[in-house]
């Protein structure tokens, strides 16, 4: 066994998990201890497995990152498509260990339905209700011959869907049909693989069915295409359909058959970063992540398709979403305390301009009484005509020589000034 480490990047290796609360697989629900918290176990190359299902079944713990603590509704797009890709992986597990897995993120409540292979959880929290659709089992007949069933078949809309993708879902509905006539809380589908096509169809069940809660999003995870063209059309549902790099699910079937894709595609390029690309770019990216996987010794068709892809590159959309936020919230900081700063220099300027006026108005005042006074006197000296102009005002006639008084209007304001404006800066 080797451990595998992220340091931060999308591996591009058989790839890892990691985040704050750690679930042991075959000890649950004991917390496990690592050393590297960015790390999960493997088994070495070459003989590591591609699947999901498969890499869930060798490693000893598995690291999640979602805590549901209120309303989905609350968390950003990001987080609610980590949290979807965690659930959609949890459904590879058994339903003990599975059940234990999302009581640690935080749904109390968890259902497991299983028809001839058709499987499904229905995970519950205080405030929201979760369909997740397990995928593909590489040993399991049903799925394959699910998957090779490339007719299609009348859907129950309009237009045509992938006859053995209905089918799987015709076993589950009857049982799932009871539950979501139950349910009275926000309702979510999401689903990988097989389980992406199937978590498409019941939604799209629910949404045109007599059930009264009807999807609020749907998310899926290298899906492959579901139905025709009048189908995809018709059944609008808000869905976000992940897509990574060189997986090959979501290229099957092919569209000369009439296959369409549904929903809005969210790609993921080679470096694991969201990018909305053209078809020309979509060639060079496909082709550096072959190039890639080349050197690390892995199928990229096949090794893309694992859910630990997904979430290992959602978590990093996750972490440029809160550096981001915090940037912005740092922006807006300094730009409150700058126009706080701003208004209070304007306060100061404003109480300045009055201390200024008051003063000019009381010397203007004093002079005019001052001449009162010396127009009494036989020896009265001549004053300016504009008296009310203090800076024209001049009484050395009147004072000893040897010790005039002068008057600064403008320093006059400087200690008053002063003292106002302190305190609001600290204030600021």
């Amino acid at each position: 066994m080797v451990v595998l480490p992220v340091n931060g990047v999308l591996s591009r290796c058989i790839p890892t998990l990691t985040l704050q609360r750690s679930v042991n697989l075959n000890t649950l629900p004991r917390e496990v201890q690592s050393s590297n918290p960015l790390s999960i176990a493997v088994p070495a190359m070459p003989n590591s497995p591609n699947t999901t299902a498969e890499q869930l079944q060798l490693a000893e713990k598995i690291n999640l990152y979602s805590q549901v603590t209120g309303p989905l509704k609350s968390l950003t797009f990001f987080q609610r498509s980590l949290l979807m890709a965690e659930l959609s992986m949890l459904a590879y597990l058994p339903p003990d260990k599975a059940s234990l897995a999302v009581q640690k993120i935080g749904f109390r409540e968890s259902m497991f339905f299983n028809q001839k292979g058709a499987q499904a959880y229905w995970f519950q929290s205080p405030w929201d209700a979760v369909i997740v659709c397990r995928g593909t089992e590489p040993h399991d007949w049903y799925d394959i011959r699910a998957n090779v069933n490339l007719w299609m078949e009348v859907a129950e809309t309009v237009g045509k869907v992938h006859r053995g993708f209905k089918r799987e879902m015709d076993r589950l509905w009857p049982r799932l049909e009871q539950a979501l006539v139950r349910n009275r809380q926000p309702l979510w589908f999401t689903g990988h693989s097989l389980g992406g096509a199937m978590a498409t169809i019941c939604a799209g069940r629910c949404k045109i069915s007599y059930i009264k809660s009807n999807p609020e999003e749907l998310y899926t995870y290298g899906s492959p295409r579901v139905g025709n063209h009048r189908y995809v059309q018709f059944t609008r549902l808000r869905h976000h359909r992940w897509v990574n790099n060189n997986d090959i699910v979501p290229t099957v079937p092919p569209t000369w058959l009439g296959y369409r894709h549904c929903g809005q595609e969210w790609y993921l390029n080679f470096a694991g970063q969201l990018r909305k690309l053209t078809w020309s770019g979509r060639l060079h990216d496909s082709w550096q992540g072959l190039r890639e996987a080349w050197t690390q010794r892995r199928f990229d068709f096949v090794a893309d398709h694992s859910m630990f892809d997904y979430i290992a590159a959602i978590r990093h959309l996750c972490a440029e979403e809160r550096r981001q936020a915090a940037a912005e919230a740092a922006a807006e900081a300094a730009a409150e305390a700058a126009r706080q700063v701003g208004e209070s220099t304007a306060a100061a300027s404003s109480l300045v301009g009055q201390l200024t006026a008051g003063l000019g108005i009381g010397l203007a005042a004093a002079t005019h009484c001052l001449q009162a006074v010396l127009s009494t006197r036989t020896d009265t000296p001549h004053l300016p005509t504009s008296a009310t102009d203090p800076t024209h005002l001049d009484l050395a006639a009147d004072f000893p020589a040897e010790n005039p008084v002068e008057v600064d209007l403008s320093g006059a304001v400087d200690t008053p000034a002063a003292t106002a404006v302190e305190p609001l800066r600290r204030a600021a």
